[in-house]
C-alpha cells in the first residue's frame, strides 16, 4: 500500500503538479498532461472568494487525505478557474464550485453532496466494475460498508 502511495506521488510530481495538503493543485500548463497521465482525476473548479467553495474545501481535503491514506490510485485534485481560465473554458465552467471525474480523460459531472464521504462514494462507484462475486458474509458486509453499496443477492445451488 505504502509504495502505490508513493507512486501516485511520484506521478503528480513528473506531471508538475503541485500539491497543497493531499489535494494536487492543477493549472492551465500541467492540466492536459495530469488527465492523460492519470486515469482517474476528480477535478474541482473553485474561486477563491467563492463562499461554497470555502465552506466544501475541508472536506474536499479529507476525500483526498482518506483516498491517499486507503492507498487508492486516482488523483483528487482543484483547479483556480480564475486564474487558469483555459481549463476551466474548455469544461464549461459558468458557476462554483464546479467539480467533474475524468475517467480517461473523460468527464463526468459530479452534482453529490459536498461531504468527503460523497465525493469518494462517486469515485468509488464509477471506478469499481459492475458487480462482483462475493462468497462470503465477512466480506458481503466489508465491501458494503466500504463503498455504500447496495447489494443483490442470488443464491445458487450445487443441484
Amino acid at each position: 500500500m505504502m509504495r502505490l502511495i508513493l507512486v501516485v506521488a511520484l506521478a503528480a510530481l513528473l506531471c508538475g503538479v503541485r500539491t497543497e495538503g493531499d489535494v494536487f493543485n492543477l493549472t492551465d500548463e500541467n492540466y492536459e498532461e495530469t488527465l492523460k497521465k492519470n486515469p482517474v482525476v476528480m477535478v474541482k473548479f473553485y474561486a477563491p472568494w467563492c463562499g461554497h467553495c470555502k465552506t466544501f474545501a475541508p472536506e474536499y481535503e479529507k476525500a483526498a487525505k482518506t483516498a491517499k491514506e486507503q492507498g487508492k490510485a486516482y488523483v483528487i485534485a482543484e483547479l483556480d478557474a480564475t486564474v487558469h481560465k483555459k481549463a476551466a473554458e474548455k469544461n464549461g465552467v459558468q458557476g462554483f464550485p464546479t467539480v467533474k471525474l475524468f475517467l480517461n480523460e473523460k468527464s463526468v459531472d459530479y452534482n453529490g453532496e459536498r461531504t468527503a464521504e460523497a465525493v469518494l462514494n462517486f469515485i468509488n462507484k464509477k471506478t469499481s466494475p459492475p458487480s462482483t462475486e462475493i462468497t462470503d458474509a465477512a466480506t458481503l458486509k466489508e465491501k458494503k460498508d466500504a463503498h455504500g453499496l447496495r447489494v443483490n443477492i442470488r443464491l445458487l445451488t450445487n443441484e
